[in-house]
């Protein structure tokens, strides 16, 4: 890449980057995963590209929770948060926050989870988002499985079944499942 296209090329180039990171991070290869979106982020911040700069951020907070790393994790999730604000991007605040969560759930901090995953299902129905909507309901049932308050667990996971079979999410299905 040479620096006179790096302006316009950039884009390309770091969602490319981004792309591969990610195959990595589903492959489990966390330490490659986290290179390729460290020169992604790079790149993005290079020519302030605050989209990119938001997914890489967002990226590396699942990377660093799939390691345990759960400070890191949440330092890059609030930083795509305040980028996906600033960009007024709803969908992406709403996926960071449910990033956030799985945080503070894996913290045991269950009160701060269950703020941040109320927020992401309210955004997720303002933009009308069937599958987000889904995947939050499941993550609040699944959150209060883990507290045993089985009535609300119930409740929860019932609606993102019925949300399920009456809009046919067929892909939200094997994400509502996989808690």
């Amino acid at each position: 890449l040479k620096e006179e296209n790096l302006h316009d090329d950039s884009k390309l180039f770091s969602e490319t980057y981004l792309g591969l990171g990610a195959i990595a991070r589903n492959l489990g290869n966390y330490d490659v995963a986290d290179s390729l979106i460290d020169i992604a982020l790079h790149v993005a911040t290079e020519v302030y590209d605050t989209l990119n700069m938001m997914q890489a951020h967002r990226l590396k907070g699942i990377i660093k929770k799939r390691q345990y790393k759960y400070v890191e994790a949440l330092e890059h999730y609030l930083i795509a948060l305040r980028y996906a604000e600033a960009n007024t991007d709803q969908l992406m605040v709403a996926n960071a926050m449910n990033g956030i969560s799985g945080i503070y759930k894996a913290q045991k901090n269950y009160k701060k989870a269950r703020d941040f995953l109320f927020r992401s299902y309210q955004i997720f129905t303002e933009i009308g988002d069937e599958v987000g909507k889904t995947n939050a309901l499941n993550n609040i049932g699944e959150l209060y499985l883990r507290q045993h308050q089985w009535d609300s667990a119930i409740y929860y996971l019932q609606k993102a079944l019925v949300l399920i079979q009456t809009k046919e999410l067929k892909k939200g299905e094997g994400i509502c499942l996989y808690n």
